[in-house]
């Protein structure tokens, strides 16, 4: 009867062995799935930020060379200002 009363224990050590290695098990794919999906995440955010420096950048450019050439406009029209003037 004890030999039975210790197998019977056992089963249930057993069980509750499995139980908790079921458990832990399951808690880790939900965190590799959580820690897939920040990653994911964190990728996407990582082009958008590359995206928007290269949007600053390029508009950067951009405001550069309209900011020349208003410049060389504003020259051009006081040179033309200059002897337009002289003529009268």
């Amino acid at each position: 009867m004890l030999l039975i009363a210790t197998f019977s224990e056992q089963e249930r050590e057993l069980h509750d062995v499995l139980e908790q290695y079921r458990k832990v098990s399951s808690e880790r794919d939900s965190a590799e799935s959580r820690y897939r999906v920040t990653n994911d995440e964190s990728q996407t955010l990582r082009e958008e930020l590359a995206s928007a420096d290269s949007d600053k950048k390029r508009m950067a450019d951009r405001l550069s060379a309209l900011e020349r050439e208003i410049s060389d406009h504003l020259h051009v029209k006081s040179i033309l200002r200059q002897r337009f003037v002289k003529d009268f």
